[in-house]
């Protein structure tokens, strides 16, 4: 999409702007969420259609994730979301509808006999019900541009959750194909460091009990801290490439693709629930190719991170508040994500070609053309091929002292550094640049 920043002026509405319009996502204030709508109804045709194919196959559906604890994360981001870009009065019925549901949910809850912990790790659901149906009323209900307003902001209120539920029926297909698994590599890379980073956080979460519950948090609410800049984004319509949310399934997608070309599980799956201690206390590197029938492979690039890292660099334009915020977010996804034992360190430094990758595609505001654009494109499939190959054994630079660490940290910096070109170019690049892309696209009027 076009980003008119404060120092950009408005582009002018000639035959050319309209070619435009037609190729990237309007930012006019009344078309919110760009992408969403298509990227929520694609999901939902993908989401009908897999469960289909699992039922016929008898393999888990994603009907099989339609319970209250799973979607509360994604519920709760959609009221978060809704809840910043409504009016009061939309706001505060929307709230005494879904407390109402919440209500009802949690003495269910408690009757049944499950766990209370699950109520503090997954509120929100009924919030979630009563956002979801209050938009569709809307959807039906309304016309012109309060329908076209409600429906772009159900879709982007969808399209995580429908991506959460289709993404993990397609990981869980990942264990019969992909039998044997890398892990053993992954822990070899991060004792390049010294020592395990996994088993150091996974130590302190055991002795800071509050501190692991705090991260368990972190770690399960992701899709409203998404969710919450999302909403800053549209509020202020002023965004990071397309915007964070289809950058966000954009990166799903790929990180998928990586997970079949990096097979493996992360440290508690692989060591157990006594996974720090395992590692920490570990007598020889495993050198061994493992095999495992049991877990799924969904461990490297983390997507956790990946997500995180969006987040924050959606959230910079934002004002100090959400940027310090978003920072420490990012940090605490990262010991979340190592404490809890479902990643190496490896696995977070691999996510950050991958967050470079989605960001020059979706820097749909760039041409193409231009090698801020075209070079950070390079360098992140670079790089994750690269780490592919060092991940699957192809080539191995443990070997040699201190090249594994020195390669971690080059990738870090190179990425950040070609982003940070990539995004002075998005803030100062001259609307007559924009409009080239239409021309190159050739589209008639």
């Amino acid at each position: 999409m076009i980003t008119n920043f404060p120092n950009n002026p408005a582009p002018s509405k000639g035959v050319s702007g309209q070619r435009l319009e037609r190729i990237l996502p309007s930012t006019h204030a009344q078309q919110i969420f760009p992408l969403c709508r298509l990227l929520a109804g694609a999901a939902l045709v993908l989401l009908l259609l897999q469960e289909v194919i699992s039922r016929s196959l008898g393999i888990v559906a994603p009907s099989h994730y339609l319970s209250p604890t799973f979607l509360s994360p994604a519920a709760l981001a959609a009221f978060a979301l809704f809840a910043i870009l409504s009016t009061r009065a939309e706001r505060m019925r929307v709230l005494r509808i879904g407390l109402g549901l919440e209500a009802v949910r949690i003495c269910l809850h408690l009757l049944a006999g499950r766990d209370p912990l699950n109520l503090l790790l997954f509120p929100g659901f009924g919030l979630g019900v009563a956002t979801w149906g209050f938009l569709a009323h809307q959807v039906l209900t309304s016309a012109g541009p309060r329908r076209q307003r409600s429906l772009d902001m159900l879709a982007a209120a969808l399209a995580v959750p429908f991506g959460h539920l289709l993404l993990w029926p397609c990981i869980l297909a990942t264990i019969p194909l992909l039998p044997n698994l890398q892990d053993n590599m992954l822990i070899r890379l991060d004792a390049a460091l010294g020592f395990q980073p996994a088993a150091l956080v996974g130590l302190m979460f055991r002795e800071a009990p509050l501190l692991h519950v705090l991260h368990l948090v972190i770690y399960f609410q992701i899709p409203l801290a998404m969710y919450v800049v999302a909403a800053l984004e549209e509020r202020a319509q002023r965004r990071t490439g397309v915007g964070l949310i289809p950058a966000c399934l954009v990166a799903a997608v790929i990180g998928y693709g990586l997970y079949v070309m990096m097979p493996a599980i992360g440290p508690r799956p692989y060591f157990g629930d006594g996974f720090a201690e395992a590692m920490w206390h570990l007598a020889a590197l495993p050198t061994e190719t493992v095999v495992n029938t049991a877990n799924p492979r969904n461990a490297v690039p983390s997507l956790h991170m990946t997500w995180a890292l969006l987040i924050y660099l959606a959230a910079r334009q934002e004002g100090p508040l959400a940027h310090l915020g978003a920072i420490a977010f990012a940090l605490g996804t990262a010991l979340a994500t190592l404490g809890l034992g479902e990643h190496y360190f490896i696995d977070l430094v691999v996510a950050v070609p991958l967050v470079l990758l989605v960001r020059a595609i979706c820097a749909f505001g760039v041409p193409l053309a231009r090698p801020q654009r075209w070079v950070p494109l390079g360098l992140g499939v670079v790089l994750l091929l690269g780490w592919s190959l060092i991940i699957r054994q192809i080539l191995d630079p443990t070997g040699i002292p201190g090249l594994a660490p020195l390669l971690m940290l080059g990738t870090v910096a190179l990425c950040f550094s070609a982003e940070r070109v990539l995004l002075r170019l998005e803030r100062g690049v001259q609307d007559t640049q924009l409009w080239r892309l239409g021309a190159v696209a050739g589209t008639s009027d």
